[in-house]
């Protein structure tokens, strides 16, 4: 039997819960802008699971497609946490160059 429904999820205190789509539910509403650029290089997709003997029409992702958005995506975010880490890489070295053994600090 195919699973149907929404999706359960765990929040941080362990109750499960599903997430609610509507505004009332929603505060800091903003538009994406740029952002946004992003989840458009995704391709959603109107399909059918194999094994749904209803055969209901689901609306989503297909992974093999969207490889090339992921892995643009992946190595964004790499290239963002090492800029992080050369900054953070550099602060360090200023904290150790200011830094005097013989002071009372």
């Amino acid at each position: 039997m195919p699973v149907t429904g929404v999706d359960v999820l765990v929040a941080s205190n362990g109750r499960l819960g599903v997430a609610m789509s509507s505004a009332r539910f929603k505060h800091g509403i903003q538009h994406m802008g740029e952002a946004s650029s992003k989840l458009l290089k995704l391709r959603p997709v109107i399909f059918r699971y194999n094994n749904d003997s209803t055969d209901t029409t689901q609306y989503g992702l297909v992974a093999e497609k969207d490889k090339d958005a992921k892995i643009e995506a992946l190595t964004e975010r790499l290239n963002a946490i090492e800029r992080q880490i050369q900054r953070a890489d550099r602060t360090q070295q200023t904290r150790n160059a200011s830094f005097d053994p013989g002071s009372s600090r």
